[in-house]
């Protein structure tokens, strides 16, 4: 087998990886997400200052404040994404989780 051969096979057999990993990537994507879905909002990515993908207290609004011990459902000291989008998703009062 000739260099020129083994040099095309290999670009080849690399340009094929790089396709693959491309296409088994899942897109990542957040503009067609809701909170309620486990993804954080606009509004949950501001507040998030250090980026943890939780609010602290101290990173809360006055208004997730006010109702934190309603929104905490987990009682772990942060409002996660899941909590987060419950308070989005209540059909009963807007800006509280169901009872």
């Amino acid at each position: 087998m000739t260099p020129l051969k083994i040099t095309l096979g290999a670009t080849l057999a690399i340009a094929s990886m790089a396709v693959a990993a491309q296409v088994m990537t899942p897109p990542t994507d957040r503009s067609t997400s809701t909170a309620t879905d486990g993804m954080m909002d606009d509004k949950m990515l501001t507040l998030d200052a250090d980026k943890d993908g939780k609010i602290s207290r101290k990173e809360a609004d006055a208004e997730l404040k006010k109702d934190w011990s309603k929104l905490d459902t987990n009682r772990d000291g942060f409002i996660d994404a899941t909590e987060y989008g419950a308070r989005t998703a209540s059909p009963t009062r807007p800006g509280l989780p169901t009872p």
